[in-house]
């Protein structure tokens, strides 16, 4: 759901590789990811005007424009809208792990599109201008953080604009052996990681 068509491609032939190697490859799902977003918001800014709160305070002349707006508004969140949070990322955490009863581990693209160029812009002002620029914005790799499970992205392509492809190897909890193993399995049957972009 909303892959760049090049990705999708590689992340299929990165994982059919694997099947190679020799691994069992099962697709799976896991719906409260769809439920995620929002509450990783919640907690993600919430940590953030509590880790900038002082200098904030004291430096803000340090901050974007952009970034003291979030980090003041994040600041005004209610406790029991966080609560609520941490309790859906309980219950995702919950379901991940069962995931790990069958399988070593998940593998997805590591974004969902190939890199755009960034450009910095100091004042979004309206709600038009901010969905634009970040409506449309999701992380492939926010879940594994937001459980708190060891990951890693190795490359498994380029775009026809040469741009690398991103294979992002997820672990069960404490399994980052298990996630060094596999990654470096598979840079040893393929070469995309010698590759290197135009610049």
């Amino acid at each position: 759901m909303g892959v760049n068509p090049e990705v999708a491609a590689a992340v299929r032939d990165a994982v059919s590789q694997m099947g190679e190697l020799g691994a069992t490859v099962e697709e799976v799902s896991l719906p409260l990811l769809f439920e995620m977003g929002t509450a990783y918001a919640i907690i993600s800014e919430s940590e953030a005007a509590d880790a900038h709160g002082v200098w904030l305070n004291s430096r803000p002349e340090d901050y974007g424009n952009n970034i003291r707006r979030r980090i003041t508004a994040a600041s005004l969140l209610p406790g029991q809208v966080l609560h609520k949070a941490m309790h859906m990322r309980a219950l995702l955490r919950r379901e991940w792990l069962k995931l790990f009863d069958r399988f070593d581990v998940l593998l997805n693209p590591t974004a969902l599109g190939p890199a755009t160029k960034i450009e910095y812009v100091d004042g979004v002002n309206t709600r038009e201008e901010a969905q634009k620029r970040f409506g449309g914005r999701r992380a492939a790799t926010t879940p594994a953080a937001f459980v708190g499970a060891p990951a890693m992205s190795v490359p498994c392509g380029a775009t026809s604009e040469g741009l690398p492809i991103g294979l992002h190897i997820i672990g069960g909890h404490f399994q980052e052996e298990t996630v060094l193993r596999v990654g470096y399995a598979y840079q040893q049957a393929t070469s995309w990681h010698r590759r290197r972009p135009p610049l």
